[in-house]
């Protein structure tokens, strides 16, 4: 029992998948049920270990058979304590020979109890010969089917016989004891307590028997008895046995070798018995453990180097453009288009190139990816507001002087002003980012996800399959409604920006004569910021298309700016 736990609690991290079912014949979800739909062979699993009683592996052998899960592409480990023969059953669609098939190489495997002396008298008065003749006898008497060996049936009962005893024992002993269980089983006052009284809603003597249980430790017919912390027992060594034809053409159990344990029971070496190898356990190859083939999808090299050369031009442009002002800024038409904005507007496109940096590589690991996501989120957010925000606020600047509602009153906007602009639009993002990363549910991560570009792959001999698999930035919840959010931000400025620009569409004042351009740059703006989120909502499976629509949406962005920029100081 305490191995499936483990499984069911840890197994997913492991590529381990355990298919349960129930007993109870109203429930869905019933051995019978499992096997029609195809629910035990649905995983990649290719090993599998039968924890059930022989009438359910006899079913689940005989779907296996009739599904060709067999070795050598499948493997099944069983317990080791059924007794020879248990498989031929007329209770199933497959016969005995069929059977036979689907249990070939298949593994069993028992505790060790390494029994040295099979006549050696135990505490429970029998030698292990005598035991095995009785029981025997018992069984033909009674005309069961031996299909379980019934010594590890006999070490437990006599364990609980130890425990009983020794409760009891106590009883008599301690009469402190025997009040508590009294009050436990909820026996009138004054009222002695007698086994013969008790329910398994009796606490106090579960406690006790437990503790007795646990620290149990005699000379059984298997060998030593005793329990570790788990509850199991202890043993030096696990018994592995494979299920194999004899020269005879028979199948039988054959001891192949064991596993060495330490003092918690965790398994420390596998040891051939002589004789055996790989070679002799799996003729036509060592069953694969069926687990995924998980292959990265990464970004293309060829879109990688493009994107850098791109952005490492785009840079270079953005430089030249702040040395281009940098140098002659006391020029009369340079003084008008705000050469301390544009030095802003400069660093915001900068910042927006080194993004497409971060938007055109990936990496195979999730720590790597996972940094990657977040850096790239906030180099575009903030550096396309430092960008843009120049920009809209030139443009109201525009549209404030020839739309005044009281143009007598000389009011201008001045530089300062549109920098206190450019901040708050920075702002924002921040803070909308900060509550991105400060809350783990909406923090961006790493996410594994298959690849919908490139198929599943099939291949080799044991049908191993490939999945393709791309590491896409997700959160926990709401990435789709923050990135809205963030989008819906920038697309509300960009709103803004086209109705000044429509509003100052017959300007034409000379010096004013950067003002078409700044309409051009929001209009070119608007189209690239609408094509990426576009491509965010419908292409985030798609590393190679969506890296480079996102890249090429914000180069093209931040590129119109400088350009449009240093046409008009040209002019």
């Amino acid at each position: 029992m305490n191995l499936l736990v483990s499984l069911e609690q840890h197994g997913p991290r492991h590529n381990i998948t355990s298919v349960s079912y129930s007993s109870d014949p109203r429930a869905t979800n019933t051995l019978d049920a499992i096997l029609s739909n195809g629910q035990a062979f649905n995983t990649e699993s290719r090993i599998i270990y039968l924890a059930m009683y022989v009438d359910d592996i006899i079913s689940v052998l005989c779907e296996a058979y009739h599904q060709n899960k067999v070795y050598p592409l499948y493997v099944f480990i069983t317990l080791g304590w059924y007794t020879d023969g248990w498989w031929d059953s007329s209770t199933v669609n497959c016969t005995r020979h069929q059977m036979e098939i689907a249990l070939n190489r298949s593994l069993a495997i028992t505790l060790d109890p390494q029994i040295k002396d099979t006549n050696m008298t135990t505490s429970s008065g029998l030698s292990f010969n005598q035991y095995r003749k009785l029981y025997l006898e018992g069984v033909s008497r009674m005309n069961l089917s031996d299909v379980y060996d019934g010594e590890p049936c006999f070490y437990v009962v006599w364990s609980y016989a130890i425990a009983l005893n020794r409760t009891i024992r106590d009883l008599r002993a301690d009469p402190a004891f025997k009040r508590l269980a009294a009050a436990a089983s909820h026996l009138p006052p004054n009222s002695t307590f007698y086994m013969e009284n008790f329910t398994y809603a009796n606490d106090v003597i579960l406690e006790r028997m437990y503790q007795h249980l646990m620290n149990a430790s005699f000379v059984g017919i298997t060998g030593n008895i005793s329990f570790n912390a788990n509850g199991i027992r202890n043993a030096e060594r696990i018994r592995i046995q494979q299920y194999r034809f004899n020269n005879s053409n028979q199948l039988h159990k054959f001891d192949i070798g064991y596993v060495v344990l330490d003092q918690n029971g965790q398994s420390v070496a596998f040891n051939f018995l002589p004789g055996e190898s790989m070679e002799t356990i799996w003729p036509d190859g060592v069953p694969h453990d069926g687990t995924l083939i998980k292959s990265t999808i990464n970004i293309e090299p060829w879109v990688t180097a493009v994107m850098y050369i791109l952005a490492t031009l785009g840079i270079a442009l953005a430089i030249i453009c702040f040395i281009f002002m940098a140098v002659f800024r006391e020029r009369k038409l340079i003084r008008l288009t705000s050469p301390n904005i544009n030095y802003i507007t400069c660093g915001g496109c900068m910042v927006l190139y080194t993004s497409i940096f971060f938007l055109a590589i990936q990496s195979t690991d999730e720590t790597i990816t996972t940094a990657i996501c977040n850096v790239r989120i906030w180099l575009w957010a903030i550096g396309y507001s430092v960008a843009f925000g120049p920009v809209l606020g030139k443009m109201y600047r525009v549209y404030y002087v020839f739309n005044n509602p009281k143009p007598k009153r000389k009011r201008v906007v001045k530089d300062w002003m549109i920098v206190v602009l450019i901040s708050v639009l920075a702002g924002i993002d921040v803070i909308i980012l900060v509550i991105v990363t400060a809350v783990p549910e909406l923090r961006t991560t790493a996410v594994f996800k298959q690849s919908t570009e490139y198929p599943q792959i099939v291949s080799g001999a044991f049908h191993d399959t490939t999945i393709n698999c791309i590491l896409i930035c997700d959160s926990q919840k709401g990435y789709t409604i923050w990135h809205g959010v963030l989008f819906g931000y920038k697309g509300l400025i960009q709103v803004i920006a086209i109705l000044l620009a429509f509003g100052t569409r017959k300007v034409k004042v000379k010096g004013l004569n950067d003002s078409k351009y700044i309409a051009a740059i929001i209009y070119v703006t608007s189209i690239c910021l609408v094509v990426v989120i576009i491509s965010f909502a419908t292409l985030r499976d798609k590393v190679n298309t969506l890296a480079a629509i996102y890249s090429l949406g914000f180069w093209c962005a931040a590129t119109i700016i400088p350009v449009a920029g240093l046409h008009t100081k040209g002019t």
